[in-house]
């Protein structure tokens, strides 16, 4: 996971934390590898990821919790 994390960051070296709908929104129409989802609840975070990788806008998802 570490060297996946490096790739993305070297292939695209910003960083997106996302606060709200419209990050969302922006972050998939830009070529955004890495994203920090900063909002939702429990049970809404599953599905703001899901159309994050829907739209190619992350490679990975790791959970920190």
């Amino acid at each position: 996971m570490k060297q996946q994390f490096y790739d993305a960051i070297v292939d695209g070296p910003i960083i997106a934390a996302v606060k709200d709908e419209t990050g969302v929104e922006v972050c998939m129409q830009n070529d955004i590898r890495v994203v920090f989802v900063l909002y939702g609840e429990l049970i809404t975070i599953p599905d703001i990821v899901q159309r994050l990788k829907d739209a190619g806008a992350v490679d990975k998802v790791r959970s920190i919790r």
